[in-house]
């Protein structure tokens, strides 16, 4: 990365340039907990959930990151690689019938009052802790701001890793749902 210069740009700039889309695709299977499916149709299904329902519906409100290589032969005309992404909605999902396949957003309804936008994110690995996805969540959140939106949320596993990066970025454990394997955490963030 020492040889890359990085930039933030809007995700509905780069959802026609193939190349991009492939890149979204590649990081968002690379990134995800679940690695293997039953079924194309299966892994249809689990894009469209995380991913897919916010590229067609909510693409306006996410980022991307693009690297650009220096000293590369024409790279400010290549417009670089995709290494990460934020999608996003601003709609409280307890509310929006777009998001009633996720049955914890009910459980969640009253915290989804106070912080109703939504994100996910997901970082190329060999471009993670250079603080690239700190830099898109304070995009993100200033664009929210913005826009009038009280808070934003994340729903994970209490157990994963990215709970204290949440954390560090003022993301505060105001609920939680299910037990065992099952139990998910809402990590909200004032805006």
């Amino acid at each position: 990365m020492s040889h890359e210069m990085i930039g933030i740009m809007p995700l509905a700039k780069v959802l026609d340039i193939p190349r991009h889309k492939a890149a979204l695709d590649r990081i968002f299977f690379s990134s995800s907990a679940r690695q293997s499916f039953a079924s194309d149709e299966e892994r249809g299904v689990f894009r469209e959930r995380w991913l897919g329902r916010y590229l067609g519906h909510d693409a306006r409100h996410g980022f991307v990151v693009i690297a650009h290589g220096l000293g590369e032969p024409g790279a400010e005309r290549s417009g670089g690689h995709l290494i990460g992404y934020l999608v996003a909605s601003l709609d409280n999902p307890a509310r929006n019938p777009r998001f009633a396949d996720i049955g914890y957003f009910q459980s969640f309804a009253a915290l989804c009052e106070w912080y109703p936008a939504q994100l996910h994110i997901n970082i190329d690995a060999s471009y993670r802790s250079f603080g690239i996805g700190a830099r898109l969540i304070e995009q993100f959140c200033d664009y929210a701001r913005a826009r009038g939106t009280a808070g934003v949320h994340v729903v994970t596993s209490p157990a994963s890793r990215n709970v204290s990066f949440y954390n560090r970025l003022g993301f505060e454990d105001v609920g939680r749902n299910g037990i065992g394997a099952n139990e998910v955490v809402f990590l909200g963030r004032t805006l």
